[in-house]
């Protein structure tokens, strides 16, 4: 089969012969007549000085001088620039890509790796330098940019929008805990299942919160949500214990007089 940024994937024939490749299937009609955005590679310098990239989707009618609106998808760890050629990025139809660029947005999937027990402090440092470079290369309107993710990728846009003010919405889908030593902790179906995640796993603390007390604490964005000045819509599923305390953020921006919206679905997973 074959595929790239901007074709979906389908089985395609070569003829050894001749080295002319032909469609055999066509799993996505729906597509047909849509005008996908391509892709550009960016590269640029985080706060670090680490040489980071990213996939930079412009819209469907990209006209080059012209300045367009921004999404940021983020998922901390992920390197975008590897999801290049893969439609949607990879992340199947219900996060397709080009369901913005086909309505006029550039999308930015940037590289964000992370180093131990710096989970935030990484994921500001490669997603500003980032969105920076998109607005220096005369794509991107600095005043019309949004930033977003799902499940860690949920985590990472509350930590976002706690330290920096340059997008002006959000959303966060699927929202693990933002509290992380509560994350750790959380006790269901007869046990904490979640510590190994949080100490050696995705979380990233490499080591427990009575070791790590400061590193959990800075690496919880609840404990900081009086920053927020960006518009944050919360999603998640009924039936998503990954997400059950996502209401807390909610909470904590009604609180505090932020804007914040929550959608919860019923009968729906992470």
């Amino acid at each position: 089969d074959s595929q790239s940024a901007s074709r979906p994937e389908d089985i395609w024939s070569l003829d050894l012969a001749t080295q002319q490749t032909k469609a055999i299937s066509n799993l996505n009609p729906q597509y047909n007549n849509v005008r996908f955005g391509k892709i550009k590679i960016i590269d640029w310098l985080d706060m670090q000085g680490e040489h980071l990239h990213g996939a930079l989707l412009l819209p469907a009618d990209y006209q080059q001088g012209k300045r367009y609106p921004l999404i940021v998808f983020v998922y901390g760890g992920d390197m975008g620039s590897d999801k290049a050629n893969r439609f949607a990025f990879g992340w199947g139809s219900a996060f397709n890509p080009q369901m913005w660029a086909s309505r006029g947005f550039a999308v930015l999937y940037p590289d964000v790796p992370l180093h131990p027990g710096t989970p935030v402090d990484d994921l500001i440092s490669a997603v500003v330098t980032g969105v920076n470079k998109t607005v220096e290369l005369g794509i991107v309107d600095p005043s019309k940019m949004a930033v977003m993710g799902q499940s860690f990728g949920g985590y990472n846009t509350v930590s976002i929008i706690t330290h920096t003010n340059i997008f002006k919405a959000a959303v966060g889908m699927s929202i693990p805990a933002t509290d992380l030593t509560y994350g750790a902790l959380q006790f269901q179906g007869g046990s904490a299942s979640w510590m190994g995640y949080y100490e050696e796993g995705q979380g990233g603390m490499k080591g427990n919160p009575w070791e790590f007390k400061e590193r959990y604490y800075m690496n919880s964005p609840i404990f900081f949500l009086d920053r927020v000045q960006t518009p944050l819509l919360i999603e998640r599923g009924s039936l998503d214990l990954i997400s059950a305390s996502s209401g807390t953020v909610f909470a904590g921006l009604q609180r505090l007089g932020k804007e914040a919206e929550f959608l919860e679905y019923d009968h729906e997973e992470h």
